[in-house]
């Protein structure tokens, strides 16, 4: 497809912006853009509005990051919170500083600023601004996995079920990031994959990196009663 500058005028497109497009690889399945139009189509006044709130809970993970926060605050959750910090470190790492620079997808929204592509996206109103990076995989759907896995992983006995609610939470952000057609199915499974690879590998390493920081600071406060009662 040839790049249609007037279209990006007309958008009001940035610098960056065109030239993330001018650098983009355009590929997909038939399907994919199938069931792009399938969620363009039942489009209505309601999710309109949910969908982009849903969606911004996972801008640069800000939800998660969030709740890792609160989680390393409370002494009871530290060791989940330390779980889900590794989790979205390694997913940063992973998503944003290796596969998408190697993939460089055109982001299904840009297709209106090429000719020849699909009627219904070029006379789209996007409903979200576009995001300043490449498609491949889904960054908001990678984070949300990694932080909600690991959390998942972490917590046992009756609290499982905040765990199973940052699961669906994460699902719905993954959805929603097709309705508002900023990623194509495949970035959003992609991250997913990733997401889960993070979240456990998260879990995996604070289990025993948890332990030993518990055994160093029970030691800490040991010397320190120990030296009260001297004194």
């Amino acid at each position: 497809m040839t790049i249609d500058y007037a279209a990006l005028m007309a958008f009001g497109a940035s610098e960056k912006l065109v030239s993330l497009v001018e650098k983009s690889n355009i590929f997909y399945w038939d399907w994919e853009l199938s069931l792009l139009k399938w969620f363009y189509d039942i489009h209505n006044s309601f999710l309109d509005v949910f969908m982009p709130l849903v969606t911004k809970l996972g801008d640069a993970g800000i939800f998660w990051i969030i709740l890792t926060v609160v989680l390393l605050i409370i002494p009871k959750t530290r060791h989940i919170g330390l779980a889900s910090f590794i989790a979205l470190l390694l997913d940063i790492i992973l998503c944003n500083g290796i596969i998408k620079p190697i993939f460089i997808r055109c982001r299904p929204g840009w297709l209106m600023f090429f000719e020849g592509g699909p009627d219904w996206i070029r006379n789209m109103k996007m409903l979200v601004s576009f995001p300043n990076d490449f498609s491949f995989p889904s960054g908001h759907t990678a984070a949300s996995f990694a932080s909600a896995v690991a959390v998942f992983a972490t917590l046992k006995g009756k609290y499982k079920w905040w765990g199973v609610g940052a699961l669906v939470l994460a699902t719905i952000i993954g959805i929603s990031r097709l309705y508002v057609c900023v990623h194509w199915p495949t970035d959003v499974i992609a991250g997913l994959v990733v997401g889960v690879i993070c979240g456990v590998a998260g879990w995996a390493i604070a289990k025993p990196l948890w332990k030993f920081i518990d055994k160093k600071i029970t030691e800490f406060k040991e010397k320190k009663a120990a030296k009260n009662t001297q004194e």
